[in-house]
């Protein structure tokens, strides 16, 4: 595996800076999150993700050490995997393509969030959608089963 390039680094903390539809409140936890999940599969601040897709890169991702009260907040693994998994694809948006995320959608439309170009107005701002699926353990084939 290639070793990561010094700017393909991503920052959890960073989305305590909040978003168009995210607040500083809404991306602590969302950080949180994925920190626990993260530290719960023994990984270590740093550790190298590997993505493929449209890109193949490496990133190295970095997180504040959790606490005993995240880890607490954290009882629902299931809640837990779909908040880090979001926190990550956020992360990933803003460091791999010309969007961010702009508006959080309604449950039935089959997206979590509406992504726009950072120069649009308004009114273009829905120009892409996300929709984000987190897996707690799992290895290719399993990745690979839930893209499809």
């Amino acid at each position: 595996m290639p070793k990561p390039n010094r700017s393909r680094t991503l920052r959890l903390g960073s989305l305590l800076q909040g978003f168009p539809c995210i607040t500083t409140a809404s991306g602590s936890r969302l950080a949180g999150a994925a920190a626990f999940c993260l530290e719960e599969q023994n990984h270590k601040s740093g550790v190298v993700l590997d993505i493929r897709g449209t890109q193949k890169t490496l990133f190295k991702l970095y997180w504040a050490k959790t606490t005993d009260q995240l880890r607490r907040e954290w009882g629902d693994p299931a809640e837990a995997t779909e908040c880090g998994a979001v926190a990550i694809a956020i992360l990933l948006v803003v460091k791999l393509t010309e969007f961010h995320v702009v508006h959080r959608s309604y449950k039935t439309t089959g997206i979590d969030y509406w992504l726009g170009k950072q120069e649009d107005t308004f009114l273009f701002q829905r120009t892409a959608r996300l929709e984000v699926s987190g897996i707690r353990k799992g290895d290719r084939s399993k990745v690979d089963a839930r893209v499809r």
